[in-house]
């Protein structure tokens, strides 16, 4: 049990430790503490499945910053599934996961996926906390790269003079 302990500790000191590389642009570093921290975590019988989704999280957005898009939505997809198993489907973990893979999908101009994927993000943060919904979401909306409606998307993206400029995409248009 005291390994077990032990093991535990040292795979959350190398997520951090991963994290602060990255965080400091060494993402080489933060590779190896990522890649250490889940070989570490596999190989613990009762290693926390929630912790390694969010090593796994934490991969995928080093994948992400080092330009290997496809390796990043591979694990971002595996991380949702993960939480959709562990969690209810109006969890904000799974709310988190979906939106991570919205903006992923948004910055690879695969704009339908992206608003499948962020409409299920806002219904699971409508389900996950239905009391602070109407506060809350025009703040995140603000901050966030779209304004959504059922017919119209629009992409928000910060201007030279740090003003928001929206640019309006058509659904058509964004499906092709």
């Amino acid at each position: 049990m005291l390994s077990t302990a032990l093991d535990n500790a040292r795979v959350m000191a190398l997520n951090d430790q991963a994290g602060h590389y990255k965080a400091h642009g060494y993402l080489d570093k933060a590779e190896q503490c990522f890649i250490e921290a889940l070989d570490l975590a596999e190989s613990v019988d009762s290693f926390d499945p929630a912790l390694l989704a969010t090593l796994r999280d934490g991969l995928a957005g080093l994948r992400w910053e080092q330009q290997r898009h496809a390796e990043a939505e591979a694990l971002y997809l595996e991380v949702l599934s993960t939480r959709e198993q562990l969690f209810s489907s109006s969890h904000r973990l799974v709310g988190q996961s979906l939106q991570t893979l919205g903006n992923c999908y948004l910055k690879q101009g695969r704009i339908g996926e992206a608003a499948r994927m962020l409409e299920r993000a806002v219904q699971v943060y409508r389900e996950d906390t239905p009391t602070t919904w109407s506060r809350s979401v025009p703040a995140w909306l603000r901050w966030g790269w779209l304004i959504c409606s059922r017919t119209t998307w629009r992409r928000r993206t910060r201007h030279s003079a740090n003003r928001w400029v929206s640019t309006r995409c058509n659904s058509r248009e964004t499906n092709r």
